[in-house]
């Protein structure tokens, strides 16, 4: 392979107006307002803390970049600890904070809830 470091921009009026033509991809976030979370559920688990860690394939875990996300979405579902929460209000508040790290550019990064963490007393 060899490289040409002598490279001219090209000048190519074609090249120019399709890159000029070309726009942005961007993704629309829902605009749906905040989902109500659930009350009184039945079955349930009291919950008395909830974090947001981010896992490291090394099976570290650390207090996650997305806790802002975490806090906003607890406060617009209006989510007061200790609570009853079973699978349903867990499925609310994991796509609310999805939705904030969506809105904030990070369309890759997913929310997942390990499937035994609900005998948990801390949600993680």
């Amino acid at each position: 392979m060899q490289i040409n470091n002598n490279a001219k921009p090209n000048n190519n009026p074609h090249r120019k107006n399709t890159l000029k033509n070309q726009s942005d991809v961007r993704f629309e976030t829902s605009q749906e307002p905040t989902a109500l979370f659930p009350q009184n559920e039945n079955p349930c688990f009291n919950i008395y803390k909830i974090s947001l860690l981010d896992y490291s394939t090394d099976n570290n875990f650390s207090l996650s970049q997305f806790s802002l996300e975490l806090n906003k979405s607890v406060k617009d579902l209006k989510i007061k600890l200790p609570l009853c929460i079973s699978t349903d209000g867990i499925n609310v508040l994991v796509k609310t904070i999805q939705n904030k790290i969506i809105e904030k550019g990070y369309v890759t990064t997913r929310v997942v809830v390990p499937e035994k963490i609900l005998p948990m007393v801390n949600l993680i």
